[in-house]
């Protein structure tokens, strides 16, 4: 209620003056303009900058422990607001910051002629909506019918990919034979000392089931960058080169899976080595790259030892989801409108699988 309401803006005013940080439950609605509580019910802790009003409402700034981005929480969402004995964190943007800047640029929007329109939107955002449109606005949930509507069809996806499967085991079969029948009709094979390498043009390995050789080129213009699904573990040195796995795994399982082929997830140095990369993932149709960068108590990391450029993506670093507060300390390379680094949690795919599943892979490197 209105108590309440008037509660939360005198303990965030008495934090700020206090310079202390505060704590409270926020919370969202359901379909049904039901509450429910984000972090299961764990309270938040935040260190309050501003109190700003814009359309209505009135919304806390402030900045999360550990990372510099501000944060906005709205007064009418919160609950059980405390003030914390622990102090404020130092942060310069507590005399810097523009708040006029900052409303405008976040919660302004253009104006129009009324519509009456039909929208489609995931539950996260209910809230909004019910702010936005009022109590009385119609809500369905349409996952059900959906999900209903699509069992049919995934039954004869499932068909077709098992009938697909067959098809590719036997013609494998089949063409292991025919290299086999080669074999037997060739009385003195010749070693061919280039084999696994090609010239400098992108060209297709006939050899090569799973995809192409891009080249890096040094002096010899022997070292070749390879794109496959199914590495071979490697048991000798390697020449200078890349190879870019599709997977759906975590960073950790990346690297992991680098160093057993005998590489380590690759250091980008410089911007020639940072466009062939993209080339790469470009060419394999992959939108998010594990590369061999990560923090190590808040400092960037590559897997070699080495400094590697940094090429943050637009509005990135994050270092903490927002969503949940999760730290996000490894790299990936990602196609956001523009390549870019984007600091990640360790595995996103077991989260945010219908966001990030088949689209993940990770590039090794090879050599000096």
């Amino acid at each position: 209620g209105n108590s309440s309401f008037i509660y939360n803006v005198d303990a965030i005013d008495r934090a700020i003056n206090e310079n202390k940080q505060v704590s409270f439950l926020y919370f969202d609605y359901d379909e049904k303009h039901r509450k429910v509580y984000r972090k299961s019910g764990s309270r938040y802790v935040v260190n309050p900058a501003f109190m700003v009003w814009d359309k209505d409402n009135y919304y806390l700034l402030g900045f999360s422990n550990g990372h510099g981005d501000i944060v906005t929480y709205r007064l009418d969402k919160m609950e059980k607001v405390e003030v914390e004995q622990t102090k404020r964190e130092a942060h310069p943007e507590y005399d810097l910051f523009n708040t006029e800047e900052y409303r405008k640029q976040v919660f302004s929007m253009f104006g129009g002629d009324s519509q009456s329109v039909t929208l489609q939107f995931t539950a996260n955002i209910l809230s909004d909506m019910f702010d936005r449109f009022g109590d009385d606005i119609r809500i369905k949930k349409i996952a059900e019918d959906v999900k209903k509507r699509r069992r049919r069809p995934l039954a004869v996806i499932l068909v077709l990919c098992a009938l697909l499967i067959v098809v590719a085991i036997i013609f494998n079969a089949m063409l292991k034979d025919f290299r086999q029948a080669r074999v037997a009709e060739s009385p003195s094979p010749t070693p061919d000392p280039f084999a696994g390498t090609m010239t400098p043009e992108n060209t297709t390995d006939p050899n090569d089931p799973y995809g192409y050789f891009s080249e890096d080129g040094d002096e010899s213009g022997e070292t070749a960058a390879q794109a496959s699904a199914t590495p071979e573990p490697s048991e000798t040195p390697r020449q200078h080169g890349y190879e870019l796995v599709v997977a759906d795994v975590s960073w950790t399982e990346a690297a992991e899976r680098c160093k057993e082929m005998g590489g380590h997830l690759v250091t980008i140095n410089t911007q020639d080595e940072f466009d062939t990369i993209v080339k790469m993932a470009e060419e394999a149709g992959v939108p998010r790259i594990w590369i061999g960068c990560h923090r190590v108590d808040g400092e960037l990391v590559w897997e070699n030892g080495e400094t590697g450029i940094e090429v943050w993506a637009k509005g990135e670093p994050s270092y903490v989801d927002i969503n949940d507060e999760v730290a996000e300390d490894y790299i990936m390379l990602w196609d956001n409108n523009g390549w870019g680094y984007n600091d990640n949690r360790n595995d996103p795919i077991a989260d945010y699988p219908e966001w990030y599943s088949g689209t993940v892979g990770f590039i090794c490197e090879y050599g000096d």
